[in-house]
């Protein structure tokens, strides 16, 4: 692969990076306000930049060999470019004053296996970001947050904040409870002599070309008629009231309230620090 210097010649001036993760339970309930529990992988999404001399973006994704050119007025629409972007323009929207950039992307997250390839690439964006413009207010939870907003706004996939929080504030040796109505959250250490084994099924999943946006409407409706906010608004002792509730919408909402208690049961068998 070529590296940075290779490519745009010059020395960079900021690097951030971000990595993968798996979730050990909860499943679906992160955009219906629940509780989840991920945990961080050893691979990596590494993004490099300096400001440019000329007018525009340039992106240079090293595993892929390719390079996307962009501008604020004519945004890319390359997927992997369309997540540093919408990064960018959230951090403008912020306030910040983004310069033109040149920006070199490399990764041994795999992409389109689960594994979060896309919020490792919007954290390693928005840290490197943060230390070339020095922003020191944008801590690690405002920056997932802007992160999570990229890819709704800009990648067209209503995500939760789960994939972007872990990102950014997980690690590799204890799974992050998190709240992700109130964003409360604490490390659980795993059980002793534990591994978390990550299988490929060799389906390739992409949340931008899945049903993921069709199934948190149908979570959402199913809340509606309910009467609550969220799903997570329903307790595992309340299943009954889902009777009421059609197909689709009973399947869905049995999953995220039993997934919603799983999660708990789970963090109360450990011992969070």
């Amino acid at each position: 692969m070529k590296s940075f210097e290779q490519v745009f010649g010059g020395t960079l001036q900021a690097v951030g990076d971000a990595p993968g993760r798996v979730n050990l339970l909860g499943e679906h309930t992160d955009y219906n306000d629940g509780y989840v529990l991920p945990i961080a992988i050893p691979q990596r999404t590494r993004v490099a930049l300096h400001r440019s001399l000329a007018d525009r973006f340039t992106v240079y994704a090293a595993n892929l060999d390719r390079t996307v050119t962009f501008d604020w007025k004519a945004p890319p629409t390359d997927g992997f470019a369309t997540y540093v972007f919408g990064c960018l323009f959230e951090a403008r929207a912020e306030g910040f004053g983004v310069p033109p950039l040149d920006i070199h992307l490399s990764s041994n997250v795999p992409i389109g296996v689960g594994l979060s390839s896309s919020a490792a690439l919007e954290v390693a964006t928005l840290r490197a970001l943060r230390t070339l413009l020095n922003v020191q207010q944008l801590d690690d939870v405002r920056l997932a947050q802007l992160a999570q907003r990229a890819e709704v706004m800009h990648a067209g996939v209503r995500c939760g904040i789960m994939d972007q929080m872990a990102a950014s504030l997980a690690g590799t040796k204890q799974a992050l409870f998190l709240d992700t109505r109130t964003l409360h959250r604490c490390l659980v250490p795993l059980p002793p002599d534990s591994a978390v084994l990550v299988l490929d099924s060799g389906i390739k999943r992409s949340l931008a070309g899945s049903s993921f946006n069709q199934r948190r409407e149908e979570c959402e409706e199913a809340a509606r008629r309910l009467g609550v906010q969220a799903l997570r608004d329903i307790g595992a002792d309340q299943l009954a009231k889902l009777d009421t509730l059609d197909q689709p919408l009973r399947r869905r909402a049995r999953h995220v309230v039993t997934e919603n208690a799983r999660v708990l049961q789970a963090v109360e068998c450990g011992d969070p620090v």
